[in-house]
């Protein structure tokens, strides 16, 4: 199949506005990136992956409270789960060690 001069240009100008630096590509994440690689210790105001073990368990309602040890920094956290479904108390029993993602945010 021959291409006409037009068509090549057109190629190539196509080529050359669309061109991807590697190194742009190694350094910018996708937009719908998250990150979820395992802390050491809880960042306020950003969302952490950390492993935890429940310490305490409380149901009020429809809410369960939660506190909870993180295993590799040996920080407390509370945490708060509303319209808790059956699943969420089998989950979160007193002794469990889980992996937790979320948003750290100061309750004052």
């Amino acid at each position: 199949m021959k291409f006409s001069k037009k068509e090549l240009m057109a190629k190539q100008e196509f080529n050359s506005k669309h061109k991807i630096n590697f190194l742009q590509l190694i350094l910018e994440a996708p937009k719908g990136f998250q990150h979820s690689l395992l802390l050491n210790s809880p960042q306020e105001g950003r969302v952490n992956v950390l492993q935890v073990q429940v310490v305490n368990l409380q149901i009020f309602n429809k809410i369960i409270s939660l506190m909870f040890k993180v295993l590799t920094s040996g920080t407390f956290l509370k945490g708060v789960i509303f319209n808790y479904k059956p699943f969420h108390k089998k989950m979160f029993q007193v002794g469990n060690q889980l992996y937790i993602k979320g948003k750290i945010e100061k309750n004052e």
